[in-house]
């Protein structure tokens, strides 16, 4: 039967490999529409997909051979990702997702100390919080396309535990300073409970929690500054705070956001991303449009992964539990 359609689609025309445009429709022989922005795969939806040179393969409609190379193979799926649009194995669309992460418990997380943007590494309990998030991110059948996390170690570690529980340790991992946690300031390095007896409970929680509540600043020559750690050497030095509040968090989280993150998930990728309780914080208050009295009684726990189906726009977000999975788990395969 196979040789037969094969027979049938030369005789019709010439042979011509399918004309494969980024973001535009796809066309093979005969005309079969393989790929449009607003209808994928033109109604079909390809069940398998092989990379040998000239090989066919079936579409679910199962009436015809679409012939390909393995180059047009590569291109199909570039062209594929090209919509937001995405399309479960039952050919029904479904709506993105995003999942977040804090870090696993850091060592100065054990000591009660602020930390921000001082570079300090996992504890044993949050090596295994990590494991543990990665477990439970593989048991739910998600799987992912890219990693976004911060600069700092405790981000890192987390997100290379967490993708080595997910046998997914290949995928590209980018790291951006705007995803790095909250600047505490001169509070960077103290103890929660000693500053408390100090300031107050009532100021601490303000500066902990508030969204307006900026701590005191670091000295501009003090050598903890940003602008002394070379990983920020290219960035801007009137972008590198001395002090954050959550509003100023949110400012620098959301342009990471929007021009880094955003462009993944609209190709149709899977995206993790591996941050910090307040940065994380920040994208929470923008996914749920929360106020600032709102968020102040929001917490991020350490290594408890949360999923947000995201709206059209990417702009809005709903909690979804970690075992609800809208989007399939299946890989594409190219060669």
């Amino acid at each position: 039967q196979r040789a037969g359609f094969e027979a049938q689609d030369e005789r019709r025309q010439p042979r011509r490999q399918p004309r494969i445009r980024q973001g535009r429709a796809a066309v093979g022989v005969n005309g079969t529409r393989l790929y449009s922005r607003t209808r994928p795969a033109g109604g079909l939806v390809v069940r398998r997909i092989v990379g040998r040179q000239n090989e066919c393969f079936p579409t679910v409609a199962g009436s015809r051979f679409i012939r390909m190379s393995a180059w047009h193979v590569a291109c199909y799926h570039t062209c594929a990702r090209a919509t937001h649009r995405r399309v479960s194995a039952t050919g029904a669309e479904t709506m993105a997702e995003v999942v977040l992460l804090r870090h696993g418990e850091s060592v100065w997380n054990r000591e009660n100390r602020f930390t921000g943007w001082t570079d300090v590494e996992l504890s044993e309990g949050g090596v295994s919080e990590a494991h543990a998030a990665g477990r439970s991110l593989r048991e739910s059948g998600r799987v992912f396309d890219v990693l976004f996390t911060s600069v700092l170690t405790r981000a890192i570690q987390t997100a290379w535990i967490v993708l080595e529980e997910m046998h997914a340790a290949w995928i590209p991992v980018y790291k951006h300073w705007r995803l790095n946690e909250r600047h505490y300031g001169a509070l960077q390095g103290l103890n929660k409970t000693e500053t408390a007896a100090l300031h107050g409970d009532e100021q601490v929680h303000r500066w902990r929690r508030g969204f307006a509540d900026r701590p005191p600043a670091l000295a501009p020559d003090d050598e903890r500054c940003p602008e002394h750690d070379p990983r920020y050497r290219n960035v801007p030095p009137d972008q590198l705070p001395l002090a954050e509040s959550l509003r100023d968090t949110l400012a620098r989280v959301l342009p990471c956001w929007q021009e880094q993150i955003v462009p993944h998930i609209s190709r149709g990728e899977r995206v993790l991303i591996v941050a910090h309780g307040n940065s994380l914080r920040a994208l929470v208050m923008h996914f749920e449009q929360l106020s600032p009295e709102a968020i102040s009684e929001v917490n991020i726990p350490t290594g408890d992964p949360i999923v947000y189906q995201l709206d059209r726009q990417f702009a809005r977000g709903q909690r979804l539990p970690l075992a609800a999975t809208s989007t399939t788990t299946e890989r594409p395969r190219t060669t």
